[in-house]
C-alpha cells in the first residue's frame, strides 16, 4: 500500500484528533492583492455583461484564494492516519494515509522564506522566518513530512515532539538519511 492511497475502512470525513496549522500561502502583502482581485472581480461580476462576468468570477475565486488558501496536518490518533491538506475558504481538501509507513519523528529546521524582487531584477529582498519543525520521517529517512512549525527554541521544539510521538507510537531521532547505494 503506497502513503498515498486512501485507506480502506476509512472514511474520508473521519475526524481528526489533533490538527497542525502550517500557515497561509500567501503573506500580508499578496492577502492585501487578494483582496483587491476579490473586489474588482466582485464588481465585474455584478456588471451584467457576459465576458466581464466569466472574467469576474475567474478574478474573484483567484482573489479569494489568495485570501484564503492555507495548507496542513491533521491526525487521528486511535486510527493512526493523517491527512495533509489544504484549505480554501474554510473547507479542507486532503486525503486520509496511514502513518505506518512513518515510524520516526524528528526536530528540524522548518524555515519559511518569501522573496520579492523589483521589476528589473537587481533589487532583491528576501525575508526568512526562522522556525523548527517537527516531521514524520520513513525508514530511509529519505521521505518526510512536516507535521507542525514550532517554536524557535529546541528544547521546547523536543518537548512537543517527545508529546507528539509518545501519542502516536513513533521513535523519536535525529535526522540521518541512510545511503541506499554505494556510488561507484
Amino acid at each position: 500500500m503506497s502513503n498515498k492511497e486512501p485507506l480502506d475502512g476509512i472514511n474520508q470525513n473521519t475526524k481528526p484528533e489533533d490538527s497542525f496549522k502550517h500557515g497561509f500561502y500567501f503573506q500580508l502583502p499578496g492577502r492585501v492583492v487578494g483582496i483587491a482581485l476579490t473586489v474588482v472581480g466582485f464588481f465585474m461580476l455584478i456588471s451584467l455583461y457576459i465576458v466581464p462576468m466569466f472574467i469576474g468570477f475567474a478574478i474573484l475565486v483567484f482573489g479569494l484564494y489568495m485570501v484564503t488558501g492555507a495548507s496542513g496536518m491533521d491526525i487521528n490518533y486511535s486510527h493512526n492516519i493523517y491527512k495533509e491538506y489544504n484549505r480554501f475558504l474554510g473547507l479542507k481538501m486532503g486525503k486520509w494515509n496511514s502513518l505506518n509507513l512513518y515510524p520516526f519523528i524528528t526536530v528540524m529546521s522548518a524555515n519559511k522564506s518569501n522573496k520579492a524582487s523589483d521589476i528589473t531584477g537587481l533589487n532583491k529582498t528576501v525575508v526568512t522566518e526562522k522556525a523548527l519543525g517537527i516531521y514524520l520521517l520513513n525508514n530511509s529517512h529519505r521521505k518526510k513530512i512536516l507535521l507542525k512549525r514550532t517554536y524557535p527554541s529546541m528544547e521546547k521544539a523536543k518537548a512537543e515532539a517527545e508529546k507528539i510521538a509518545e501519542l502516536t507510537g513513533k521513535e523519536l531521532m535525529k535526522y540521518n538519511p541512510r545511503r541506499l547505494l554505494d556510488r561507484r
